[in-house]
C-alpha cells in the first residue's frame, strides 16, 4: 500500500467518524408566532428611512412565570404620568417622561425631554424639601447590587451622548459618574442585581454593576427609537421599536442578529408622513 493511498483512506476515516469534519450549524430558536425575518436594515437605507416615519412600534416584554415573550404595539394614547409628591415644587427641567425610584429619605426623581433636556433631583418623602444632582435626561433609574444606578442621555443635533451615573444604594451621598455608552440610552432591562442590557442609539450592551460595559451588538437603531428590550430564558434578547422588532441570539461564534416584521408587513412604503405596510406573508 503506498504512502498516499494510506492517507487518503485516514482522511475517509476522519471524515466519515460522528461529530468530525461537520461544520455546526447556528442553532436559532422559532420566530416568535406572527413574525418574519426581514433583511438588516442599512443605515441610510430605504428601511431605516422609511421605519423613522413609521406610527406603529412594537414593545417587547418577557413573563417570567409563564415563559413566555409578548410583542405588541405600542398604545398610540399616553401613558398617565407618575404621581408626584405631593408639594413638589416645579422647577425648569422637571417636564417630560418621568422616573422615580423610592429610598429611605424620600425619593429620587428623574425627568426626559429628549433634545431638550431633563434632570435628576432628590427629595424627602413629600417634595417640600428637593435638591438637583443633574441635568441631563434621565433615561432610567436602577438598583443594582453596587448602588443605584442612573441612566442619562444628551441628544441635540449631532450631540449623542450616553452616561452611566451611580449613587449609593441608600441613594444618599455624592453622583458619581460611573461609564460611558455608545450613545445615548434608549430602553434598559435589568438582567439581574449584577448586569443590565441597554440599548443605545448605536446598539445593545450590557453594564456589570462593577461599571463595566461590553458592546453585543452594533446596530442602526438612532432613526428607529427602541422603547423596550427584554431577554428570554434561553439568553435570546429582543428589542421593540418603530416598525421592527430585533432579536441577539448567542452560540460558540458569539453573537448574531436577527431583524423581524409582523407577517402582515413583508412589504412597506412610506405614505403621507407614514411607513405603511403593502402586502402580508403568504
Amino acid at each position: 500500500m503506498t504512502p498516499n493511498y494510506r492517507l487518503m483512506r485516514l482522511a475517509l476515516v476522519v471524515l466519515l467518524l460522528p461529530g468530525l469534519g461537520a461544520t455546526k450549524k447556528s442553532s436559532k430558536p422559532p420566530l416568535p408566532e406572527g413574525w418574519i425575518t426581514y433583511p438588516t436594515p442599512m443605515e441610510g437605507g430605504f428601511a431605516i428611512e422609511c421605519g423613522n416615519y413609521a406610527s406603529r412600534s412594537w414593545k417587547v416584554a418577557y413573563d417570567h412565570d409563564h415563559n413566555a415573550l409578548g410583542i405588541n404595539p405600542v398604545a398610540t394614547v399616553s401613558q398617565p404620568a407618575l404621581e408626584l409628591p405631593a408639594q413638589l415644587k416645579p422647577e425648569p427641567g422637571m417636564t417630560g417622561r418621568e422616573s422615580s425610584w423610592k429610598i429611605s429619605t424620600g425619593w429620587l426623581l428623574g425627568f426626559d425631554q429628549g433634545e431638550y433636556g431633563g434632570g435628576l433631583w432628590r427629595t424627602n418623602n413629600d417634595g417640600s424639601e428637593s435638591k438637583q444632582l443633574l441635568n441631563r435626561s434621565v433615561k432610567g433609574i436602577v438598583s443594582t447590587s453596587h448602588g443605584i444606578f442612573v441612566l442619562t442621555a444628551l441628544m441635540h443635533r449631532s450631540v449623542d451622548l450616553g452616561k452611566v451615573y451611580t449613587l449609593d444604594a441608600d441613594g444618599q451621598g455624592e453622583l458619581h459618574p460611573l461609564l460611558d455608552l455608545d450613545g445615548a440610552p434608549l430602553a434598559y432591562f435589568r438582567e439581574s442585581a449584577d448586569s443590565l442590557l441597554v440599548a443605545t442609539t448605536h446598539g445593545i450592551s450590557r453594564v456589570s454593576a462593577t461599571g463595566t460595559v461590553e458592546v453585543l451588538s452594533t446596530e442602526p437603531f438612532a432613526r428607529l427609537f427602541p422603547n423596550s428590550i427584554a431577554e428570554e430564558s434561553d439568553g435570546t434578547i429582543y428589542v421593540g421599536m418603530r416598525m421592527f422588532v430585533m432579536r441577539l441570539m448567542h452560540d460558540d461564534r458569539g453573537y448574531f442578529q436577527e431583524w423581524m416584521v409582523s407577517n402582515e408587513c413583508r412589504r412597506f412604503e412610506a405614505k403621507h408622513f407614514d411607513c405603511v405596510c403593502v402586502a402580508s406573508a403568504k
